[in-house]
């Protein structure tokens, strides 16, 4: 009897077979913590990092490179990308990691500081596959947002005056302020004062940009404070 081989039948073949070979590329290898990271800007002056390991589940050596995609980072941020076996300035369009053995894995830690303008939301997207296979790609992601301690809970609102403001002004709690931070609109910390014990406290914002600012602080009893306030 003679087998016929319709369109229909050869197209669920090839898709039967591609089906199986991604699925055991996609065995060979896995993401820690994920292959997609999120972590929030540093309100301390460092450095933000990510760390990402790829680990080789195969029984014999892995070797993996990586490329370029995209990413939406400001004019001005620095970084600084490693991999386990170079680091860059600079996105490179290719690079390879250096190989695997059995159990182990390869990383990437990326750095990134924003020297010049607010901390802003930026992606960025690299393609991770087998060097044998570059046609077969994993995309990974590390993703910047805004620090959330601005947008914590406040447990009552401090007073503030003047405001708008151009100079000085005064905040005022119900209790004793033990720390007190300003925070540009965009979440950047710009001033920081501690162990002021007074339930009011001056500061000096002349120098400024005109925007909108957040001041979170926290009295002795541990009550987060917050207000804002506009600078002319």
């Amino acid at each position: 009897m003679k087998k016929i081989f319709t369109a229909t039948g050869i197209v669920a073949t090839v898709m039967l077979l591609i089906g199986s070979f991604q699925f055991a590329s996609a065995q060979k290898y896995s993401f820690t913590p994920s292959n997609h990271i999120t972590a929030p800007w540093k309100t301390d002056g460092t450095k933000t990092e990510f760390n990402m390991f790829i680990k080789n589940l195969t029984e014999g050596s892995l070797d993996l490179s990586w490329k370029y995609i995209s990413s939406d980072l400001q004019i001005g941020w620095t970084y600084q990308i490693c991999d386990n076996f170079n680091c860059y300035s600079t996105f490179p369009d290719g690079a390879k990691f250096k190989s695997i053995k059995k159990g182990e894995s390869a990383f990437f830690i990326f750095d990134i500081d924003p020297v010049e303008g607010a901390p802003g939301k930026a992606t960025i997207l690299l393609g991770v596959y087998e060097t044998s296979n570059p046609s077969q790609v994993d995309t990974v992601g590390f993703t910047i947002e805004p620090p959330s301690s601005v947008e914590e809970p406040a447990s009552y609102t401090a007073g503030i005056t003047p405001n708008p403001a151009t100079d000085m002004i005064t905040v005022s709690a119900e209790a004793a302020l033990n720390s007190l931070q300003v925070f540009s609109a965009v979440g950047m910390k710009v001033m920081e004062i501690t162990n002021t014990n007074n339930t009011e406290v001056q500061l000096n914002v002349h120098e400024l940009p005109a925007g909108v600012y957040y001041i979170k602080a926290r009295d002795i009893y541990g009550k987060t404070v917050a207000t804002k306030f506009q600078k002319f």
